[in-house]
């Protein structure tokens, strides 16, 4: 996927930064496609990412962070239930900033990962800032 993208790119000369975006798995692709692209200079201007699970160990979240500066342009969010981004591995991380918790009121944890959830607590938090979309 990566090389795929990397072709599509370079290829324009009047790239605009990127804003990627993806939900569960696909949350935590987009995290790695950002990491690759930045090293091959095309820009990133944010990643957002809803239902992800922990992709990194210490020495990604370190480089993501410090040398890539990608930490201030990743937003994570997720719903209080979702059971996906709560997994826990001993060796994983989440990377980017801390998680902004989007409204959930339904009970089963199925539907808290359900990415219909993400987008009907995006559109009625009034806390969100609309300006980020």
């Amino acid at each position: 996927m990566c090389r795929d993208v990397e072709n599509v790119l370079l290829k324009d000369d009047e790239l605009q930064p990127l804003l990627l975006a993806g939900w569960s798995l696909g949350g935590g692709s987009v995290l790695c496609l950002a990491s690759h692209l930045i090293q091959c200079d095309i820009p990133i201007h944010s990643v957002y990412t809803f239902g992800a699970p922990c992709i990194a160990n210490d020495a990604f979240v370190s480089w993501y962070d410090e040398e890539a500066h990608l930490k201030e342009r990743t937003w994570r969010y997720v719903t209080p239930r979702d059971p996906i981004p709560r997994l826990k591995h001993p060796l994983y991380k989440h990377v980017g900033q801390d998680r902004i918790l989007i409204p959930c009121t339904s009970q089963n944890p199925i539907v808290h990962h359900d990415l219909r959830s993400y987008y009907v607590g995006l559109l009625s938090d009034e806390q969100i800032d609309r300006k980020l979309f």
